[in-house]
C-alpha cells in the first residue's frame, strides 16, 4: 500500500513538475524571469539565431495584462529597417523592474 501511494505522489510531482511555468529561462539568446504573469529579459542581442541582425544590450519586461517596455543599445533592427537602442534611461528603468521581480521572489 505505502509503494503504490509513495509511486502515485512521485508521478504527480514530476508532472508538476514539467508542467509548471519556469522561474528562470534562458532561450533565444536572453536571460529572463516569470513571476505571476509578470516577466522580464535581459541579453546580449545576436545571439539568438537572428543571422547577427540584432545587436548589443537589451531589456524588456512586462505584464500580465499587456504592458510592456523594451530598451536596447545600439545594433538593433527592426522588420522596417528602422535601427532602435540608445536609450540608456529606459534601459536602467527596465533593469530596476527586473531587479524588484527578483527582490520580491
Amino acid at each position: 500500500m505505502t509503494h503504490s501511494t509513495t509511486l502515485i505522489l512521485l508521478t504527480v510531482l514530476v508532472s508538476q513538475v514539467y508542467t509548471a511555468p519556469q522561474l528562470i529561462t534562458f532561450n533565444d539568446g536572453k536571460l529572463g524571469v516569470n513571476f505571476g504573469g509578470y516577466h522580464a529579459a535581459v541579453g546580449i542581442g545576436g545571439l539568438g539565431g537572428k543571422g547577427g541582425a540584432t545587436g548589443g544590450l537589451f531589456a524588456e519586461a512586462g505584464t500580465p495584462y499587456g504592458q510592456s517596455a523594451k530598451a536596447g543599445l545600439g545594433g538593433a533592427v527592426d522588420s522596417k529597417g528602422g535601427s532602435g537602442g540608445k536609450n540608456i534611461l529606459l534601459i536602467l528603468d527596465v533593469l530596476i523592474e527586473i531587479v524588484i521581480i527578483l527582490y520580491f521572489y
